[in-house]
């Protein structure tokens, strides 16, 4: 099981080098932007951290005591219909990891938990990068995005020609 945690402003290095100290599987989500170079003549890749203010970890040990032994992690990110830390399965991770390898500027973390959505088609994607992947499709900022749910988040991604995706029958 995998949980997501709240992390404090540091370096993203300094903390993968306290979670590897503490041997900990986890993931900072990551991605290329392209930025002008310092001396502002050309465009460059950068990599940044995606989700800003988040970590994914994966843990047999209580929560409370990792996120106690880790300098960096501050608490637990809470299910917003629980109230309990937020879990999410190897499946929702393996989807989400894969989600992660699109540029940066695609991917974001809606504020509403993905059940918002139910009232919405299920489509899946049927190639490419995502295929298999089940989700929603919504309008954000006037564009259509596929919403996928990453424990009870939503996450929107944009990028994927709606030829791409077929209506789920569930």
């Amino acid at each position: 099981m995998w949980y997501i945690v709240y992390k404090r402003k540091m370096n993203a290095e300094r903390l993968e080098d306290n979670l590897r100290a503490e041997k900990l599987n986890y993931c900072i989500p990551k991605g290329y932007v392209e930025r002008l170079n310092e001396e502002g003549t050309e465009m460059e890749e950068v990599e940044e951290v995606a989700i800003r203010n988040l970590v994914f970890l994966q843990t047999d040990r209580s929560l409370q005591e990792v996120i106690n032994a880790v300098d960096g992690l501050n608490a637990p990110f809470l299910d917003t219909m629980t109230g309990r830390p937020a879990e999410v399965s190897d499946e929702e991770m393996e989807r989400f990891i894969r989600i992660l390898k699109v540029h940066p500027a695609d991917i974001k973390l809606l504020s509403a938990p993905y059940a918002r959505f139910s009232d919405r088609p299920k489509v899946r994607v049927r190639a490419g990068l995502f295929e298999g992947m089940e989700g929603r499709v919504v309008r954000i900022r006037r564009d259509r995005k596929l919403v996928v749910a990453v424990g009870r988040m939503a996450i929107a991604v944009s990028g994927i020609h709606r030829s791409l995706l077929e209506i789920v029958n569930k």
